[in-house]
């Protein structure tokens, strides 16, 4: 499947700087002589925007200038050619010019903040695309060390909720998910039943499950996300009998962080 940023190049470029990442290292530059046409025509209401593989529908990073401004300045340019060149590895976005690093997981296949230059036909399409989204984070944080994850967790924003914009809301749900689950050490929450199988990288199946429901304005935290089994997810769905939710936050207090 083609890439999205690929298949609306042309009018994705009439608004934001789009430029293809070389396959040898992720890497990118960005111009100083059309930067500063974007500059002059948006101010900084404009994004940069990374795509790589071009067979991969979501391998791209859509970033909002204004996140990367302090990067964009004269001592971090390459005199020579006017560019400022960077490179990504492990969502991890590094300028060549300047020490600092920026996490920049949660502009992944960023198709939402671009709308609606590109504009999907209908709601299921775009429900589609937001599960793809949602994937796309679930297994970059399966993969993170322990460290990283317990880094990332202590730095969450215990302020925020899901009502977060779409991107962040994904990248910290799926962020909390794995926390919960790797928490539970293969065990379920509610029943104390190990989990009923593994999955195919061989891990317990366990669910993440907010015991105060998003709609119900529970937070999404690791305070407030038990590891269930399927059979305990789904009656908390159906039942969600209130010693039941006692019975799991002593538990996921219990566990500590």
């Amino acid at each position: 499947m083609i890439n999205v940023i690929l298949s609306n190049l042309e009018s994705i470029k009439k608004r934001h700087y789009a430029q293809k990442a070389k396959s040898t290292g992720y890497w990118v530059a960005f111009y100083e002589s059309v930067l500063n046409r974007y500059k002059a025509q948006f101010g900084e209401d404009f994004n940069l925007i990374i795509y790589g593989d071009e067979n991969l529908r979501d391998d791209f990073f859509s970033i909002p200038y204004i996140q990367l401004k302090d990067f964009l300045t004269e001592p971090h340019i390459d005199e020579q050619k006017r560019r400022w060149v960077f490179s990504i590895e492990n969502n991890i976005l590094r300028a060549h010019r300047n020490p600092k690093r920026v996490d920049i997981m949660e502009f992944r296949g960023n198709i939402i903040d671009i709308q609606p230059l590109y504009q999907y036909q209908t709601v299921k399409d775009l429900n589609k695309l937001q599960q793809r989204k949602e994937d796309t984070f679930q297994k970059d944080a399966e993969w993170l060390s322990q460290e990283e994850l317990m880094r990332r967790i202590q730095s969450l924003d215990r302020g925020a909720t899901h009502r977060e914009g779409t991107t962040k809301y994904y990248q910290r749900r799926a962020i909390v998910s794995e926390y919960a689950k790797r928490r539970a050490n293969g065990i379920c929450q509610l029943c104390q039943h190990p989990a009923p199988f593994v999955d195919i990288r061989n891990k317990p199946y366990l669910e993440a499950h907010h015991v105060i429901w998003l709609s119900r304005n529970g937070d999404d935290t690791p305070e407030n996300t038990a590891a269930l089994c399927p059979n305990c997810h789904r009656k908390m769905h159906i039942l969600n009998i209130t010693s039941d939710q006692e019975i799991i936050l002593s538990r996921i207090s219990g566990g500590g962080e």
